[in-house]
């Protein structure tokens, strides 16, 4: 998409806007480091693994759309304060649909909140799962979409996660 207003010179492309919430956890049952991801439904990437997300709507933040697209996508209520900031993903190739900057928001899961199971939208997406971090990494489950396994190396990176997800 292009913004041709003569005041503004040259073209310029437009971008979209877009939040990510990556909900990480200690499996209960065997302390792994895990992911909570979905499995897209539709294309760009479809049945790729991905973050549950999307674009930002006019009026909210991103880190309120964040919030907004777990509950849709998969049901996890979240608290927008509750989430971390990671990153701001803006390479110009990340989305083959066009331009998208992506913001990336931390969640991590404990005590009963970490028995946490998806319920994901068909409408929304293709199913959902913990997936172990590393194991996800490592394309044992399968493909990962966008630039989402940059992301999640960012992530496991910070100081503020290493402590809590360590492998």
């Amino acid at each position: 998409m292009t913004d041709t207003n003569p005041g503004h010179g040259a073209h310029r492309e437009l971008v979209g806007y877009a939040a990510d919430v990556l909900a990480t956890r200690r499996n209960p049952l065997t302390d792994n480091a895990e992911i909570l991801m979905i499995r897209r439904g539709k294309p760009p990437y479809k049945n790729y693994w991905a973050f549950p997300g999307g674009y930002v709507d006019g009026g909210e933040t991103a880190q309120e759309a964040a919030a907004r697209e777990a509950g849709e996508e998969i049901r996890l209520p979240v608290d927008p304060e509750t989430l971390k900031f990671v990153g701001l993903y803006d390479r110009p190739d990340r989305d083959p649909r066009g331009r998208v900057v992506g913001t990336a928001w931390w969640l991590h899961l404990t005590g009963d909140a970490a028995r946490f199971e998806p319920v994901p939208d068909p409408t929304e997406v293709a199913g959902a799962q913990w997936l172990r971090i590393t194991a996800l990494l490592d394309r044992e489950f399968g493909e990962i979409a966008f630039d989402h396994a940059g992301v999640i190396r960012d992530l496991i990176a910070k100081p503020f996660a290493k402590r809590l997800i360590p492998e």
